[in-house]
C-alpha cells in the first residue's frame, strides 16, 4: 500500500463544498488505458476516472484521496481531491508546498506538506487548517486513533500527538509500517510481528532463511498479508496472510508475487511485477485468483483497496502522466 503523507500561503476553491473538476484532462468516460503488450486478460474492465500528475495516497468507501501536480502561473501548486468510484472529484485542498502522506483519521484528511501537517474536512466545505507538532520534527504519517496521530522516524521508531496538535512523544521504540487504531504491525529481521501501544511486540510469522520478505503488506485489523520470494529468483512463494491474534501462516495465492498490495471487502489485491503487467485478486481465505487489469507499466504506480473494489493508478498512454482507475468488487 504504497499509500497516505503547514502555515498556509494559498487556498484555492475550499472555502465550500463543490464538485470540482476531476484533475486537469481528466474525465470518467475516457477509456481505459490499452493493456500492455503479451498475454494478459483481465476479468473485467476498470473504468478510468481522471488523469494529469496524480499520486493515490489512500482511499475509503468515500473514494480515493489523490494529489494533483498542477501549474499556476510562474509556480506549481498541489491539489488534493476526493474522486469516487464514478469519478465525481471534489476539491478539498490546494498547497503550495508538495502534499504526501494522506491519511483519513474519523471525519478529518491529515497530510504532510514538507515539515508542515495539516488537516482538512473529508466532506469539504472548510479551508484547510495546521496542527502543529511540538517536539519533534514530524514523520511519516501512518493513522491515528480517536484522540492520537501517529507517524514514523526512521530509526527512531513510531511518536504520536494529539489530533489537534501539541507536543509529540515517542508511542514505542520499534519501526512500524501500519496501524488500525489499536495494534501496529511491523516487518523486520524476517518476521511479522503486532505491537501493542505499550510497545510488547509479538511475533506473528518468522520467515526461513533464504526467502526474502517482501516489504509490501496489507492489514484488515485481522489478518496481515504480504508477499514472500526467493532471493535471486522468479520463484514466488505466493500471498500469504497471518492472524494477528497467532496462528501459523495461510498461502492464499501460491506462486504470485506483489509490488502493492491492499485488501477490502472480502478480497486482497495486489500488483505484479513480470513480463505480464497486472492487478490481481483473490478472496481473502483463498481461491480462484482474477486478473482485474492489465497494465503498461511493470505493477500499478499506487493502489489502495476498499469494501467496494480497488482504485489504483497506471501510466498514461503518452507516459506524460498518470490515470486513476477503479475496478469495482464482484
Amino acid at each position: 500500500m504504497k499509500g497516505g503523507w503547514l502555515v498556509v500561503v494559498a487556498l484555492l476553491g475550499c472555502g465550500t463544498k463543490q464538485e470540482a473538476p476531476a484533475p486537469a484532462g481528466s474525465a470518467a468516460s475516457t477509456p481505459p488505458p490499452k493493456p500492455a503488450s503479451g498475454a494478459c486478460a483481465a476479468a473485467t474492465t476498470p473504468v478510468q476516472l481522471a488523469q494529469g500528475k496524480l499520486h493515490l495516497f489512500s482511499a475509503d468507501n468515500g473514494g480515493a484521496y489523490v494529489t494533483e501536480d498542477v501549474a499556476q502561473g510562474d509556480r506549481n501548486i498541489t491539489r488534493l481531491s476526493r474522486i469516487d468510484g464514478k469519478g465525481t472529484a471534489t476539491q478539498l485542498a490546494s498547497d503550495p508546498l508538495s502534499i504526501a502522506f494522506v491519511v483519513p483519521i474519523g471525519d478529518f484528511l491529515y497530510y504532510r506538506a514538507m515539515a508542515q501537517l495539516k488537516r482538512v474536512p473529508k466532506a469539504g466545505g472548510s479551508d484547510a487548517s495546521e496542527v502543529k507538532i511540538t517536539g519533534v520534527p514530524l514523520g511519516d504519517l501512518i493513522g491515528g486513533d480517536a484522540s492520537q496521530l501517529y507517524f514514523v522516524r526512521r530509526d527512531k521508531g513510531v511518536y504520536r500527538a494529539p489530533l489537534a496538535g501539541g507536543a509529540a512523544e515517542q508511542a514505542i521504540k520499534q519501526y512500524a509500517s501500519a496501524f488500525d487504531g489499536k495494534r501496529f504491525i511491523s516487518l523486520r529481521d524476517q518476521k511479522v510481528e503486532v505491537i501493542t501501544l505499550d510497545g510488547a511486540a509479538t511475533t506473528l510469522a518468522t520467515i526461513p532463511k533464504g526467502i526474502f520478505l517482501e516489504l509490501p503488506l496489507a492489514f484488515d485489523g485481522s489478518y496481515v498479508y504480504y508477499a514472500t520470494k526467493e532471493p535471486g529468483t522468479n520463484a514466488h512463494t505466493g500471498i500469504q496472510r497471518v492472524a494477528a491474534a497467532g496462528g501459523d501462516p495461510q498461502t492464499i495465492a501460491p506462486g504470485e508475487d506483489a509490488g502493492l498490495i491492499g485488501v477490502g471487502g472480502g478480497f486482497v489485491y495486489w500488483s505484479i511485477r513480470r513480463a505480464t503487467t497486472e492487478v490481481h485478486r483473490a478472496p481473502v481465505g483463498g481461491g480462484p485468483v482474477a486478473t482485474v487489469a492489465c497494465l503498461r507499466t511493470g505493477g500499478a504506480i499506487d493502489l489502495a483497496a476498499t469494501a467496494g473494489g480497488v482504485y489504483f493508478t497506471d501510466q498514461t498512454e503518452d507516459h506524460k502522466g498518470t490515470a486513476l482507475l477503479f475496478s469495482a468488487a464482484p
